[in-house]
């Protein structure tokens, strides 16, 4: 990532022994989850610009790649809840809604989650914005 000529684009470069060229990455291209803001300094370790492994979307008339992180965001996630779910974690996140049986979050991870609630939920817990810790029960045995 070597720039930003907007607010919700980034401008990349190829890092590559094979391949060579420039193109665009759109913030809607990296997570499911809307970012309203997005700075370079985000993308930068150690002073120095990120490097990833990104899927080309599309080539324009001028050679000018279109990049998408969407499926490597999606996969570190999954991961990340995978890894959360099996070992049985807390899980702290935000309520984004809900009904009577279930709270739907956004987790500190940055996945999506659902927690289920049983036959009644109370409104305070399904009010958006606030803060959840959950843990997966595990099964009895028997």
């Amino acid at each position: 990532i070597t720039g930003q000529p907007e607010w919700d684009r980034l401008s990349c470069a190829v890092c590559s022994d094979v391949y060579q060229g420039y193109g665009i990455l759109s913030i809607w291209d990296i997570s499911l989850l809307p970012v309203k803001s997005v700075g370079l300094e985000m993308f930068m370790h150690e002073g120095k610009p990120m490097i990833f492994e990104a899927t080309v979307k599309a080539v324009d008339e001028d050679g000018n790649y279109e990049f998408s992180l969407f499926r490597q965001s999606l996969d570190i996630h999954e991961s990340r809840a995978r890894t959360n779910y099996d070992s049985g974690d807390v899980i702290e996140g935000i309520v984004t809604g809900g009904n009577d049986k279930q709270a739907f979050l956004i987790t500190e991870s940055g996945y999506t989650a659902i927690y289920h609630c049983g036959n009644f939920m109370s409104t305070p817990i399904r009010r958006k914005g606030r803060a959840m810790t959950c843990r997966r029960r595990r099964p009895s045995r028997i």
